[in-house]
């Protein structure tokens, strides 16, 4: 079971790296082009959404609010995993160390997951009209199945 959830975490977390660092890649590389966040999982849903150019503005200018608290724990929660895949060396494993860096870490996850949930809140009241949100409902039941599918 305790290796499931570290599976699950750790494909999470990869995940959010990705997404991250590609769209870290696009503003830098591309910019956001005339439609804004045009490539990728955020253009996705942004083509999904049908999303206004004064939304995406909105969206990105909450973003740019969050982004500190966000760089933050990601830097601390890489922090965590040095420490960890030190505390796991050559295969030898110092369990004590290694559970009190996981507690570490789930607390960190936690406080990201909790960021990533303002974020998401803040858009739906402040950016979204409710036909975007039932829209968002809908991608995001979609986005569940696929998540329980990965539990069997």
């Amino acid at each position: 079971m305790k290796t499931k959830v570290v599976i699950v975490v750790t494909v999470l977390i990869l995940l959010g790296g990705f997404v991250i660092a590609r769209t870290e890649t696009h503003r830098w590389h591309r910019g956001f082009g005339h439609r804004g966040w045009h490539h990728g999982p955020v253009g996705y849903v942004a083509r999904e959404l049908k999303l206004t150019d004064t939304q995406t503005q909105q969206i990105r200018a909450i973003w740019e609010r969050e982004r500190p608290a966000v760089s933050e724990l990601a830097k601390q929660f890489a922090d965590e995993n040095r420490a960890m895949n030190a505390a796991t060396a050559k295969g030898v494993v110092d369990d004590a160390e290694a559970s009190r860096i996981a507690n570490l870490q789930g607390a960190t996850l936690a406080q990201l997951i909790l960021e990533k949930e303002r974020l998401k809140a803040k858009i739906y009241a402040e950016v979204l009209s409710q036909e975007q949100r039932d829209r968002a409902n809908v991608l995001l039941a979609r986005w569940q199945s696929h998540i329980d599918q990965l539990g069997r």
